[in-house]
């Protein structure tokens, strides 16, 4: 039968985030080359509706992490318009969260490089530093360490 425990109390979700998640920062550019006050970190896990051998729903599996996450259930359209459920997150709340999950049960792919970079924006922006031009700058440098799928 399916696990029905919490997901924050075990790994599973954690090997789940390693094949489908991803980390993400954004910096904002202006035209003239300045930084924008704009950074964030954002994470996304994305999958199928239905698993393709058994033709099973993926919904109910979806919505239970987006409410441990601390997020609503989206869903995405692309590959001539096939819908995906889409789970993303980067509130401060919905990130510390993650954040404490991913500390207890990390990651293990090459993905850990880029959970690292992604936990440092989240404490840039924790702190407001985010809004520096050291910070900018560091949030940049972090952005160029994500390793692309």
């Amino acid at each position: 039968s399916p696990d029905s425990s919490d997901l924050l109390k075990n790994a599973w979700l954690s090997g789940f985030i390693d094949g489908d998640g991803s980390f993400d920062i954004r910096v904002s550019l202006v035209k003239n080359g300045a930084l924008k006050d704009r950074v964030a970190a954002r994470f996304r896990l994305e999958q199928s509706q239905v698993d393709f051998k058994s033709q099973m729903s993926y919904f109910e599996l979806f919505s239970l992490i987006s409410k441990s996450l601390l997020v609503k259930l989206a869903l995405s359209k692309h590959n001539e318009n096939k819908e995906y459920f889409l789970i993303k997150l980067s509130s401060q709340k919905a990130r510390a969260n993650l954040v404490d999950y991913l500390d207890n049960y990390p990651l293990f792919s090459s993905k850990l490089l880029n959970y690292k970079c992604w936990r440092e924006c989240h404490s840039l922006r924790n702190k407001n530093e985010h809004l520096t031009e050291k910070g900018k700058n560091t949030a940049l440098f972090l952005k160029s360490k994500i390793l692309l799928p």
